[in-house]
């Protein structure tokens, strides 16, 4: 059996069946990745009931993996449902055209919280017995309490939580008096050392030897290890045989099976169970590697469950977040010879963009944009801080330089460590056209108008907020009549296009004046607008990936 394929956190890998079921390809996938019947899509697809560019799946901030439909002829399915866009589940189907497709995640190991005190077990090897696999056998005549025993397993794996309680469940059927089992252990052989012995996960009526210690078949791992399929071993073979087989129970007639439990690049945990020999047939072969198919579907279920419970928590979080962002941004800001618009296109992740203008007591307006590194509730709460400490600093008459150490301080004090805040911040006259700005590690503001070139404020040598206590060095400018200031986060120029090539700094800069030119004399909304549809235009169908903050502003 070939080994699982190994991937990185920021990965996936995509199973792509046909209509008959039969598959006919594999791809790791990071980040994002096109389907379609074009060329140059990341994974092509060249069947016409796939459209050029059929779908994405993308993975989101929070890890979780995604499909989208591009505007696609025959749409896209998940499970059968018709979506737009869907986050997925470990079970998830997607369906394009005749073909299906189902998305693995890098291994979600399995809870270890009741596994980490692990002790090894000794291994045997007396060439006394054989090993057989299902194949080998005669066809199974099961009775219907083990069918009952099966069904109860199953019932009883969905209903229990504890990882530990549901492999207790499993070995303690396999040593019931239906099943006849004189022990059963769950194993965990390390694959980078498949030689060393295997550590007991979990085991019921312990198997003792002369020594007192558990006795496992070197052999029979061995077979298992290289089959990853259940086996069967004996000292009193019933039936054909197709290898000798190691196990150290000479005095009495003794059978052992193995079936796989889990597999990922690290582990792989097998089911073993100790019978008596006249029970090492297919039939309880067969019960046993049921018994592990029922315990492999309900880890399978569980971890769906949680990952569902998971996507719940995230998409309340976001919901508060937006509702967080929206509350504070500037209901209709007015000022006294000045036009101000501004742009604020939410990612639906939730970034950490606070735009901003606020009137200070001496008839200036401080214009401000900032970025919270992060995403979710964590970064809007980060916001929520900025907005209150700069309508309290505005209010107070504070300067723009000790405006700017007060929020350093804070931030210095409580953001989480890694966590960062840029920071441009404008205090304009609207009366002269002169202010004065301070800018934290953030992208520059333009001032462009018509007939005049576009010009950016130098960037200054402060570092973003958060990360040092620093005085801060402040520049001064003046802004002419007819002339626009446009504040923007990196959101702009990270927008990428359906190829993936973002916009950048030269990209925004050509769009800012472009659009300076067409407003000779007009609104700052009019502005604004131009310049959302100008990004809406170069992004396409991309998914936005951050907010898309901006604000513009000219003096009347």
């Amino acid at each position: 059996m070939p080994e699982p394929l190994k991937l990185q956190l920021n990965e996936a890998q995509i199973e792509i069946r046909a209509r008959g079921q039969h598959v006919v390809g594999r791809h790791v996938i990071r980040e994002r990745a096109v389907i379609g019947r074009l060329p140059d899509c990341d994974v092509q697809i060249g069947h016409d009931t796939v459209s050029r560019r059929h779908a994405e799946f993308f993975r989101d901030p929070f890890g979780r993996w995604w499909v989208r439909d591009l505007q696609s002829r025959y749409g896209v399915r998940v499970n059968g449902q018709r979506v737009r866009e869907r986050v997925l589940a470990g079970l998830d189907e997607v369906q394009l055209g005749d073909f299906t497709i189902r998305l693995a995640r890098p291994a979600d190991r399995m809870d270890q919280g009741s596994f980490d005190q692990l002790t090894r077990v000794a291994l045997d090897d007396a060439p006394d017995c054989t090993v057989s696999t299902l194949d080998d056998r005669e066809g199974p005549s099961i009775a219907a309490s083990h069918l009952t025993g099966l069904t109860d397993l199953g019932s009883r794996l969905i209903d229990t939580e504890d990882p530990a309680g549901r492999m207790r469940l499993l070995c303690d059927l396999l040593v019931s008096r239906s099943f006849v089992g004189q022990a059963a252990l769950a194993l965990r052989m390390d694959k980078s050392q498949p030689e060393e012995s295997p550590r007991v996960m979990m085991r019921a009526q312990p198997l003792a030897g002369a020594n007192g210690q558990a006795h496992i078949s070197k052999t029979l791992l061995k077979k298992f290890w290289e089959t990853r399929a259940p086996v069967l071993a004996s000292n009193a073979p019933v039936g054909p045989v197709d290898a000798e087989l190691s196990i150290s129970f000479q005095a009495l007639k003794i059978a052992a099976l193995a079936c796989p439990l889990y597999e990922d690049d690290d582990w792989l945990d097998l089911l073993y169970v100790v019978l008596p020999a006249q029970y090492g047939t297919r039939e309880w072969l067969t019960l046993a590697s049921l018994a592990a198919t029922l315990f492999r579907q309900a880890e399978t279920a569980w971890k769906s469950r949680k990952q569902a419970e998971v996507h719940v928590r995230i998409e309340r979080e976001l919901e508060q977040a937006h509702e967080i962002q929206r509350r504070l941004l500037p209901k209709q800001p007015s000022f006294a010879g000045l036009d101000v618009a501004i742009g604020f296109e939410p990612c639906r992740w939730v970034g950490g963009d606070y735009v901003d203008a606020v009137r200070a007591p001496d008839g200036r307006v401080l214009l401000t944009v900032a970025d919270v590194c992060g995403k979710g509730l964590q970064a809007a709460l980060v916001t929520g801080d900025l907005h209150a400490m700069v309508h309290s600093g505005m209010g107070g008459g504070r300067s723009l330089k000790e405006l700017m150490r007060s929020l350093n301080e804070y931030l210095c004090e409580y953001l989480p460590e890694m966590s960062f805040v840029t920071m441009l911040a404008i205090l304009l006259d609207a009366k002269s056209g002169d202010f004065e700005f301070a800018n934290a590690g953030h992208p520059p503001a333009a001032i462009v108008g018509p007939g005049t070139a576009l010009e950016e404020l130098p960037r200054t040598r402060n570092v973003p907020l958060g990360l040092e206590t620093m005085d801060f060095f402040c520049g001064a400018g003046h802004v002419e009549r007819g002339q626009w200031m446009a504040l923007y986060s990196d959101g702009l120029t990270d927008i990428a296009d359906e190829k993936g090539d973002m916009l950048g700094q030269e990209g925004l800069i050509e769009r800012l004046r472009q659009v300076g030119a067409k407003t000779n004399g007009g609104a700052a909304q009019h502005f604004a607008r131009l310049l959302a549809q100008q990004l809406e235009r170069y992004r396409g169908a991309t998914l936005p990936q951050d907010d898309c903050t901006f604000l513009i502003a000219g003096r009347e």
